[in-house]
């Protein structure tokens, strides 16, 4: 094989499958030639196992593919961005997800937990299309479940990082569309998306009342005032225009606060004019001092407002280490951001043109994460330090900076103009960061379709990267060979323009690590489309968790391999995955009545029809608000058929529950857990049900099990609908149905496993347990515990306990069966061991 091949390998294969390969190599004995077609054939299957974003992976097989995806989070404090009601704000996203659950509670899925979001809760995430551009999509669900040991810590070249799960899903760009991978099989080198053009522009204010609280506040005539009386009044909603935008930017860059003033220290005149322009604005007094507090002389002006430094304080921070981008800002319309930005850099930036760049520092690396955030808007990506406090824009984005942001200080003005045109004279640009990966063979079709040399490309389509200017002129110099040609090459260009114009930049992985977790739990949330949503540093990360995942393609399957055997002959009560299979008599056997009967069996409890619930402590009564208010009937009667002891009654749109006798603030928490769990449609026991197609029958298969309610239904044909649960099917169909599941259970368990096991020792077993009539564990609790044998019984487990206890009743051991014969050396009573030859003799003559 060649050097070239084995390289693919080693970029397309995990490490781990490589090494399977060639160990499968060394125990077969197989030479290079066979070894090669080995290698391919696992390759294929192993590329045509990927599942790519934008596949059909809806409610059906997206909830069946792999296993259980917990492992697949974030820890408690990393942040992504989350909108809700037009604002878009940072949040870590263990609070995120804990707030919510604490208020909706959650469903407990295997090691997770779960909570489905309300209909009427509607939060957004950025989402990556295979367009590659972003998009809102909703959050369906939210998930948390305990933190591993470790956690996977990836930094990229721009100083981005990200901290998740190994088995977090990232995406990557491969023969020009994205598609997931694990964590576990990301290398440095490898390109991951990071926000480039974020298309967010929809508030134009900002109420005052929803930041200060309003026992701080007097509202008269469309102005408020704190209860100060020398205050100046302010207006209680403010507009985000070009002149708050830029206030605010001076202030994160070169402001302080105090209780009763805010400082803006500056020495440039051109700068100092608009900060007097500002107050003059809101009628608020301004005092001007130099200072000598550093090495040269400055200048602070002091505006005079307790609400407007209680409204900085409260949304941009107090001090330097402290600042941050105000959540309002993210949102806000163009005019306010670009002014926000212009101002910042001007106090707190340095154009450097000797090296080529931008450059702003901070002591608060939240605030620089929110001015990169910010910079996005424009389509300008910055680079980050080691430390995160300070951030570097490259001088290819100056000219885009000079005529979207600019500079209120005419010498910064034409600094940026310098730096801008440098750029358009610079013929040779060198990209490191803005790369386009995974253009597979595309750039060589295109120059042989248009008979364009291929020495020219052959070099990107080889390394699988081109930068991103690069590109642009690929995309010019076809256009116009292929009109000059006409030749159509419409499709390909359009697959060029898609990576050229995406929101991202593919950002190379620089450096990965493991380090210790200082989170109790971990978390991850559920998203329409493609499953991706991004984090405050601009990473867009992929996640395909639902409410419920389960192990095969194939449908719903259940624990399987040493944990599936060991409940399966010990009789476990219930199994960890509890299933059926259902399927529908012939007139209901179709797509819209399966769906009808997978809705109608899904479990609802009060808990999942709640918008809000709450103990009124002076009435000794819990409140309901319902979601749907139409659902308050049914709601109502299936509580007064659970609980006769108490008052419920519909109130104002809400349902009053009071006790009818004196009960204690514990005990009403205590029922308000009973109420949420009461069941109020479906079928106990029925958490979730999928629809899925084998060959010509329409099937439902379910997670949780209730084969009595089932079998019931109408439309399910009770002859071929089945349970792994085998108590429960002994109790609905009898013994003998139960150990036809055990003998089916352990069966596919073992072949699931790849252990050919003859079916009659299956049999042999299924029938030790099940002949007496019930269900009986191989154990010491069950067929081995209860041998009549002192000894076969002392052999099997707990031995000295056995002895002693024969020992204290005087038990007789009579050597009946085998294990006791064989333990002492005795003929065991089996075959011609069963019998005594006895003889007559006659007598001697």
């Amino acid at each position: 094989m060649s050097e070239e091949l084995q390289k693919n390998y080693s970029e397309e294969l995990p490490k781990k499958i490589i090494e399977e390969i060639e160990k499968v190599a060394r125990e077969l004995k197989l030479n290079e030639e066979q070894k090669a077609k080995l290698k391919e054939e696992v390759r294929r299957k192993y590329l045509q196992s990927i599942v790519e974003p934008g596949e059909a992976i809806g409610i059906i097989s997206a909830q069946s593919i792999s296993e259980p995806a917990t492992q697949m989070s974030l820890p408690f404090g990393e942040k992504i961005l989350i909108k809700e009601n037009n604002i878009l704000r940072p949040i870590e996203i263990g609070k995120f997800v804990d707030s919510l659950m604490s208020k909706f509670g959650s469903k407990v899925n295997g090691n997770c937990e779960v909570l489905d979001l309300p209909k009427n809760l509607n939060f957004y995430v950025y989402s990556i299309d295979q367009d590659e551009k972003l998009k809102l999509k909703r959050i369906k669900s939210v998930i948390r479940h305990k933190s591993p040991d470790k956690l996977l810590k990836i930094k990229t070249a721009s100083g981005r990082r990200i901290i998740a799960t190994d088995h977090h899903s990232f995406v990557i760009r491969r023969d020009n569309k994205i598609i997931p991978i694990s964590g576990k099989l990301l290398k440095v080198g490898d390109r991951i998306p990071v926000i480039k053009n974020l298309p967010e522009n929809c508030i134009s204010t900002v109420s005052i009342k929803s930041i200060i609280p309003s026992k701080d506040l007097v509202e008269r005539n469309g102005y408020i005032y704190p209860y100060v009386s020398h205050s100046k009044d302010f207006p209680s909603e403010l507009k985000l225009n070009a002149l708050l935008g830029w206030f605010i930017g001076a202030y994160l860059s070169e402001g302080n606060c105090t209780k009763f003033f805010v400082n803006i220290s500056n020495t440039n005149e051109e700068f100092n004019k608009l900060v007097r322009s500002f107050a003059n604005n809101f009628n608020l007094t301004i005092n001007e001092y130099n200072n000598f507090r550093g090495f040269s002389e400055g200048h602070d002006l002091h505006i005079n407002s307790t609400l407007l430094s209680k409204f900085l304080r409260e949304t941009c921070g107090g001090d330097s280490k402290n600042k941050k981008v105000p959540f309002f800002a993210f949102s806000a319309n163009e005019e306010f951001i670009r002014n926000l930005l212009q101002a910042y850099f001007d106090g707190n930036g340095n154009i450097t043109i000797t090296k080529r760049g931008i450059r702003a520092s901070s002591e608060s690396k939240v605030l620089l994460d929110g001015i990169a955030l910010l910079l996005s808007r424009f389509g300008i990506f910055c680079s980050k330090s080691d430390d995160g406090k300070s951030i570097w824009i490259p001088y290819k984005y100056a000219q885009t900076f000079y005529e979207k942001i600019g500079s209120s200080i005419s010498k910064r003005r034409e600094m940026l103009k310098k730096l801008s045109e440098m750029y358009s004279r610079t013929t040779k640009r060198a990209e490191l960061t803005d790369m386009i990966p995974g253009i597979g063979n595309l750039l060589v079709e295109i120059a042989k379709k248009l008979k364009y040399p291929t020495r020219y490309v052959n070099n990107f389509t080889k390394r699988q990267r081109i930068g991103r200017s690069t590109l642009e002129k690929y995309v010019t110099l076809f256009e116009n060979i292929a009109k000059e040609k006409k030749i159509d090459i419409s499709n390909e260009i359009r697959i060029l323009k898609r990576a050229l114009n995406s929101d991202v930049v593919w950002d190379r992985i620089e450096e990965i690590s493991y380090i210790n977790s200082n989170s109790d739990y971990v978390y991850d949330i559920s998203v329409d489309g493609l499953e991706t949503f991004a984090t405050f540093d601009g990473i867009i990360t992929h996640n395909t968790m639902r409410t419920y995942h389960f192990a095969g393609a194939a449908g719903i399957k259940v624990t399987y391999g040493l944990p599936r055997l060991i409940e399966i002959f010990d009789a476990k009560k219930k199994p960890k995955t509890p299933v059926m299979t259902i399927f529908l008599k012939k007139e209901f056997n179709n797509a819209e009545d399966a769906k009808k009967v997978a809705e109608k069996i899904i479990e609802k409890k009060v808990l999942n029809l709640m918008k809000s619930i709450s103990i009124d402590l002076t009435e000794k009564s819990i409140n309901l608000e319902l979601l749907n208010k139409k659902k308050m009937s049914n709601v109502i009667e299936r509580l007064k058929e659970n609980f006769p002891n108490l008052i419920i009654k519909a109130k104002k749109e809400k349902i009053i529950i009071t006790p009818k006798k004196e009960v204690d603030v514990k005990e009403l928490q205590r029922l308000k857990e009973k109420i949420l769990d009461t069941t109020v449609s479906g079928i106990s026991g029925i958490y979730n049900a999928i629809v899925r197609k084998e060959g010509n029958d329409w099937i439902i298969s379910t997670f949780g099990s209730n084969l009595k309610e089932v079998l019931m239904l109408k439309e399910v044909d009770e002859r071929r609908t089945y349970s792994n649960d085998i108590h429960e099917v002994n109790s609905v169909l009898g013994i003998e149905a139960a150990r036809n599941v055990i003998i089916k259970e352990a069966s596919e368990t073992l072949q699931q496993q790849g252990l050919d096991v003859d079916i009659r020792y299956i049999m042999l077993v299924a029938d030790i347990m099940t002949f007496r009539g019930d269900i009986r564990p191989i154990g010491r609790y069950g067929v081995a515990g209860t041998k009549t044998s002192v000894l076969a019984r002392a052999a099997f487990e707990e031995t000295i306990k056995h002895l002693v206890r024969a020992g204290i009743r005087g038990e007789t051991d009579n050597f009946k069966g085998i294990f006791e014969n064989v333990m002492i050396g005795k003929v065991v009573p089996s075959g011609t061991g069963m019998f005594e030859l006895i003889a007559k003799l006659g007598k001697k003559d």
